[in-house]
């Protein structure tokens, strides 16, 4: 909705202050069992949501490698763990 500005806010986002929103963000990592990032072409940088999951404890299942070492060894690659996903083989 917001092209351009730093904290990107989705069409379906409430309209209040972006903590607010983040919080929700929040609360939906910590009442899931793992997270899937789609980090197309390094986006999403240093991730603050994996983070926040690695330190709760969620499972964190990417489409591309994650680059930054604090967070590598958080996570698994989603063809890893499941190998009949469909994008596994355009990803290799």
């Amino acid at each position: 909705m917001n092209p351009g500005e730093v904290f990107i806010r989705l069409e379906n986002d409430p309209e209040v202050d972006a903590r607010t929103v983040q919080d929700a963000i929040f609360t939906h990592i910590r009442n899931s069992t793992f997270v899937t990032v789609a980090n197309v072409d390094g986006y999403l940088g240093k991730a603050f949501e994996m983070g926040y999951a690695a330190a709760y404890g969620i499972r964190i299942l990417t489409i591309e490698p994650v680059e930054d070492p604090n967070l590598a060894g958080y996570t698994q690659r989603l063809d890893a763990v499941f190998p009949s996903w469909r994008g596994s083989k355009s990803r290799r």
